[in-house]
């Protein structure tokens, strides 16, 4: 009888643990970007993002697909970029790598903002110009959180972002009139990777 009843302990306490692990499976699939940016769709960088996860989806390691995949789009001849935004991976490699790496990682747009410049603070120019670049709807996002870093200052933060493309109206009056840029940070996420090689200037005039 003690037989049978350890028996049955042995086989539901396996199954619980099969269940943990499906679960835990299930939420690491439910943090692919391309699920996490599903808002930011329509933008540029959300086709960066799918041709990463086809990589990854063949079994290339995360950071190794995103290396790989912003080096191929960068000297790729496809319409899947303009023109302007394959110069971009190919001027801001280092800042491109470690703001992709980081969104790959499961990382919302600030967090990846965040994290690029945590991870570069000398190129936090360039991380701007690039989140902004690829994600111009969410400019806003992008320089709060640049901002938040003490890094680079709002004024530049703000040139550049405009340099790079986002709709004048994206940021708010009092942004542009020098009112102070707020926003509630996310909790950052394991998503953040290594940095490349590679970087573009990072000043910016705001005459």
């Amino acid at each position: 009888m003690r037989r049978i009843i350890w028996v049955c302990s042995l086989v539901c306490s396996s199954l619980m643990f099969a269940s943990m692990a499906q679960s835990q499976e299930t939420g690491q699939q439910d943090l692919r970007a391309s699920v996490v940016l599903i808002d930011a769709a329509s933008s540029p960088g959300y086709k960066v993002i799918q041709e990463i996860e086809k990589l990854m989806d063949g079994g290339v390691e995360g950071s190794e697909a995103t290396k790989t995949s912003l080096a191929a789009l960068a000297a790729s001849e496809s319409e899947t970029l303009t023109t302007s935004q394959k110069e971009m991976l190919s001027t801001y490699t280092e800042a491109s790598y470690a703001f992709f790496n980081a969104l790959i990682g499961g990382s919302e747009i600030f967090e990846a903002t965040f994290a690029s410049i945590e991870e570069l603070p000398a190129n936090a120019g360039d991380v701007v110009t690039v989140a902004v670049t690829f994600f111009p709807e969410q400019a806003n996002e992008i320089l709060a959180a640049a901002v938040l870093t003490g890094e680079i200052t709002q004024e530049d933060a703000i040139a550049l972002a405009l340099l790079a493309g986002a709709n004048p109206e994206d940021v708010s009056t009092e942004t542009a009139a020098g009112g102070d840029i707020t926003a509630v940070p996310a909790p950052l996420g394991a998503g953040v990777g290594a940095g490349g090689a590679g970087g573009g200037d990072t000043t910016a005039s705001t005459n």
